[in-house]
């Protein structure tokens, strides 16, 4: 069975895309995470033909798994794309094509294109901040602050891990887990937590 695109984030013609927004693509069946590479896939501005550069990495079907099963790829620019300007999301078929566990490859190549807005991941993952909004990363409240795009938020979701969840064979000393929310968690003792760190210490 040949492998083909089943579903796609952020969706075709999507509007008020987040500027950093994760790309997501997920296929008919099962992929090799080894087998994943930056040619397989491209994001570029329409206008000036851009090549966004960003990370590209496997999505687990569901967090730590151990039998190296993934369900599609996921691109997280390292730059913020422009606002208000149209992208095309190109997923190559071969011979630039990802390879699914059997070895298969998708034929031809899977085109669509999305539209950015305005708002943007801050550094420590709060949700729909515009472009030029300067916030406090502890004490954000979102129903509190002016202009920010509440209706692009639906869900609460892990932003960004260090190690990265595509890094393997991890060399030197790794002193620390951080994991990113893209919104805040409140504690027991009532403060506001956007990143856990948990130390080498505490998982060796």
């Amino acid at each position: 069975m040949n492998l083909k695109v089943l579903d796609h984030f952020p969706r075709i013609n999507q509007s008020d895309v987040f500027l950093n927004e994760t790309v997501k693509v997920y296929f008919n069946q099962p992929i090799d995470q080894n087998s994943i590479r930056y040619d397989n896939l491209s994001i570029n501005d329409n206008y000036s033909f851009a090549t966004v550069v960003g990370d590209l990495g496997p999505i687990w079907l569901s967090g730590i798994n151990l039998s190296g099963v993934t369900s599609g790829i996921a691109f997280i620019p390292t730059l913020k794309m422009l606002p208000n300007t149209e992208y095309s999301v190109t997923v190559f078929g071969t011979p630039n094509s990802v390879l699914g566990k059997d070895g298969s490859q998708m034929v031809d190549s899977y085109q669509y294109t999305f539209v950015t807005g305005t708002g943007y991941y801050d550094s420590v993952g709060n949700i729909g901040v515009p472009s030029g909004v300067t916030v406090d990363p502890v004490d954000i409240n979102l129903s509190g602050i002016t202009n920010v795009e509440e209706d692009s938020i639906t869900s609460f979701q892990v932003y960004s891990t260090n190690p990265k969840n595509q890094t393997s064979n991890i060399s030197g000393n790794l002193s620390e887990i951080n994991i990113v929310f893209t919104g805040n968690i409140m504690t027991s003792s009532g403060f506001l937590l956007s990143n856990i760190t948990i130390e080498e210490k505490d998982v060796l």
